[in-house]
């Protein structure tokens, strides 16, 4: 039984989709995937060569093997896995526009940071990165990779 200040039970069944949507889109807006969406958002399908589940970090905010990672002669290639897809519009990302890299490790996982223009950070495994980076310009290439 409901009283006059309670909801009725259906109202929560409602909210789930609802947090669902606006929880990912609010982190899209947290950590800058927003602002990438909006320079370089597309609706291109991944390439042939591309990996799913990678784990990575957008400006310093984690996302656990929810990427997957792409590359072509156009970009690089990044979409979100269905849970997170709102507000994570697929990217294609020129790899003129990638502008810097900074290599780390963390836990003993090495890392690369690679700096895009306009300021955000995309931080993936190494072993992933090594994948592409012939493709990558040379700020971002690593020393002693083939040019």
């Amino acid at each position: 039984m409901t009283g006059a200040g309670n909801p009725p039970g259906w109202w929560f069944l409602l909210m789930i989709p609802a947090i669902f949507w606006l929880v990912p889109i609010a982190i899209g807006r947290a950590t800058g995937w927003a602002d990438l969406a909006a320079r370089y958002g597309s609706r291109d399908r991944q390439p042939g060569n591309h990996l799913g589940g990678v784990s990575c970090a957008v400006n310093g905010m984690r996302y656990n093997r929810a990427l997957t990672v792409g590359w072509s002669e156009r970009g690089l290639h990044l979409s979100m896995t269905f849970l997170v897809r709102a507000g994570h519009r697929p990217l294609v990302i020129p790899w003129e526009e990638i502008v810097g890299r900074q290599d780390t490790e963390r836990w003993g996982r090495k890392l690369v940071g690679l700096q895009v223009a306009g300021g955000s950070t995309l931080t993936l495994p190494r072993d992933v990165v090594a994948r592409f980076e012939d493709r990558l310009p040379a700020p971002a290439r690593a020393a002693g990779s083939p040019s």
